[in-house]
């Protein structure tokens, strides 16, 4: 069995209760191998596509997931879609991994169509800063990867001057990580 991040759990779990149309186009952004979108695929969700850094990692969600679409691609880039294109947008555990935070958020908002959601989840750096007493932007590479942590207020900030308005935030302030689950979209008069 493999293991699945309880983060994934959460974040797909709010997709399953906001998302009811099955014919939705569905990006999930750092999706990995894809894990979570077999059980996506057997409640009859039809078009999901992955973005990861990862080749290996795009391979494999090909091989597992062959009925959607991988690509390899950069969040901190251009995305490789049209603007508009998808109803529902995800990025899970991704944000801390990116140095480019703003990036992430503007390439989110740009591929969700007007109306559409987007879905983020990501270690809650508020409990970081409360429980550590050290600033939450400190970069630490591991592993070759980046890891900042936000605060949800700052991760609000960022996608309100993206154009972006905040529909739901939870997070909780506890002695570990904790995690922010956050919906988006864009703003209507965009």
């Amino acid at each position: 069995m493999m293991y699945i991040e309880k983060a994934s759990i959460t974040a797909t779990q709010i997709l399953l209760d906001n998302v009811k149309d099955k014919n939705s186009k569905i990006l999930d952004i750092g999706c990995a191998v894809g894990v979570y979108h077999t059980m996506l695929h057997s409640l009859g969700y039809e078009d999901v596509s992955g973005l990861d850094l990862s080749e290996e990692y795009i391979e494999a969600a090909k091989e597992i997931n062959p009925y959607y679409k991988y690509k390899a691609g950069n969040a901190c880039q251009k995305l490789p879609y049209k603007p508009n294109t998808f109803d529902v947008v995800m990025a899970v555990d991704v944000l801390e991994h990116v140095d480019c935070p703003k990036r992430l958020l503007e390439g989110m908002l740009n591929a969700v169509k007007p109306g559409g959601l987007c879905i983020l989840s990501a270690p809650n750096g508020l409990n970081y800063e409360i429980f550590s007493h050290k600033p939450s932007n400190k970069k630490k590479p591991i592993n070759g990867s980046v890891f900042q942590y936000l605060g949800p207020g700052v991760i609000g900030g960022l996608i309100r001057r993206l154009g972006g308005e905040v529909i739901w935030v939870d997070w909780k302030a506890k002695i570990g990580m904790g995690h922010i689950h956050m919906m988006f979209k864009k703003n209507d008069t965009i």
